[in-house]
């Protein structure tokens, strides 16, 4: 993932991208320089961090903080072309991008967001995740407020801009030879059910939380609008022309979302400015905490301990990705793109696994994480053999390489899958002869 997030964020800064719009039922074309990202994305961690000071050492309301930052970021957004442009007019030239080999400029920005990767990791949570975090959240809700709001105003009539330009329904099998069960589970990914998450809730979030009743509104809730801006994201693909170029993620993400703003009243230019942002905000949020992440396994596996062992712990997790990045080529990442959306749903299977386990034993209601669980140990299972499938049969003198590599990752993702069900099955086999645990009373973390 961290590989994937900084290729696409690097990708989004480095590149000068025209935008064919329809503005008041007129056809527009207009460019967003990637140079006017950076200077939101920056002024976007910058605020984070000055807004974690202030609530540590002031007295001053956290909402009140909160307002001020994200008026600030309004400003940003609305004049970083201008800033932009200065910026490259005195003294960083790279901050124009048009002109630029933007394959070149993409590699030296997937450096620097790895620097920023190790720096995140390892500052305090109250100095850079937790602010960010509420910043983050902001440019979330206002989205699907947007959303919301520019399909209520634009409708989904036959010929407006919101008007759905696909197939209800196209078959059952796509293009590439693809089952609709299990791949439609598996392209919606974090949308639906995200193993990701669940490292996150055990990594970061339970760290965080005061109460265990405060579980239910952080975890559900946070789901529940996962949920709704897959919608929205699948959304912004729906009412794209089938012939029209499809683009990057991040520039058809924008379009949609500044269509949804420009019915509800904003100006177009900001809003695309607007759906760039927020692309990036997310993708940042996901890429320092991957990081984040990867330290705490490595630190609990080796027993590193401190901030001297936090930083080897984070270079030993990013060396990897540092070295992918620099030797391959711009976008290399879609190649192994392919069996990310099934690994992270077999991690959700296991995880929903594991949860059902510790229910039963404890005697708790098990069958609201049982059931679900099934499902995606076999969706995850066909959609595994199926991927070994489709690879062997690419297998040739033109992919020998990239095909015997997924091939390798899709039957260690199952046999690892297949050693965890397996465990949890002897388990619960021996508790059938064994008394169940009494139900673990569950403290506050503090």
């Amino acid at each position: 993932m961290i590989i994937a997030f900084a290729d696409v964020t690097a990708g989004t800064f480095a590149r000068f991208q025209t935008f064919d719009m329809t503005i008041g039922g007129r056809p527009a074309t207009f460019a967003v320089n990637g140079g006017a990202v950076v200077v939101g994305a920056t002024a976007y961690l910058a605020l984070s961090v000055m807004l974690g000071f202030v609530l540590r050492y002031t007295k001053l309301h956290w909402s009140a903080g909160l307002t001020g930052s994200v008026v600030l970021m309004a400003l940003v957004i609305w004049r970083s072309p201008e800033i932009a442009a200065w910026l490259a007019a005195h003294g960083l030239p790279f901050m124009n991008t048009q002109g630029w080999d933007a394959g070149k400029l993409t590699k030296t920005w997937d450096q620097a967001l790895l620097v920023y990767c190790f720096v995140a990791s390892i500052a305090p949570m109250w100095m850079l995740l937790q602010p960010r975090g509420v910043i983050g959240a902001t440019f979330l809700y206002a989205s699907l407020f947007f959303g919301v709001a520019g399909t209520l105003i634009g409708g989904w009539d036959r010929a407006g801009t919101l008007a759905i330009q696909w197939p209800a329904f196209k078959g059952w099998w796509s293009a590439n030879g693809e089952l609709v069960f299990p791949f439609l589970f598996i392209t919606i990914a974090c949308g639906a059910c995200s193993g990701f998450h669940s490292i996150v809730a055990s990594g970061t979030t339970s760290k965080q939380v005061r109460k265990e009743s405060d579980i239910k509104p952080i975890a559900y809730g946070a789901m529940l609008l996962e949920a709704m801006v897959a919608v929205f994201a699948l959304s912004c693909v729906m009412v794209m022309a089938p012939s029209s170029k499809a683009g990057t993620p991040d520039a058809i993400y924008a379009r949609g979302i500044g269509n949804f703003m420009h019915l509800a009243g904003i100006d177009m230019r900001f809003a695309v400015g607007f759906g760039l942002l927020a692309f990036s905000s997310f993708v940042f949020d996901t890429l320092d905490v991957c990081t984040r992440l990867g330290r705490y396994v490595l630190q609990e596996m080796t027993g590193l301990k401190g901030l001297a062992g936090g930083a080897v712990a984070t270079l030993i997790t990013l060396a990897g990705p540092a070295a992918y990045l620099a030797l391959s080529p711009a976008g290399s990442f879609r190649t192994f793109w392919v069996i990310f959306g099934t690994s992270n749903q077999l991690l959700a299977a296991l995880t929903l696994v594991g949860v059902s386990v510790w229910l039963w034993r404890t005697g708790r209601p098990v069958w609201f994480a049982l059931a679900p669980a099934m499902f995606m140990v076999v969706s995850t299972a066909t959609a595994l053999v199926m991927n070994f499938v489709g690879f062997y049969r690419k297998f040739g003198p033109a992919h020998a390489t990239d095909a015997l590599i997924n091939m390798c990752i899709a039957a260690v993702l199952f046999l690892l899958g297949g050693l965890v069900v397996f465990e949890a099955l002897r388990v619960w086999r021996q508790a059938r002869v064994a008394p169940i645990l009494p139900s673990l009373k569950v403290e506050p973390t503090i």
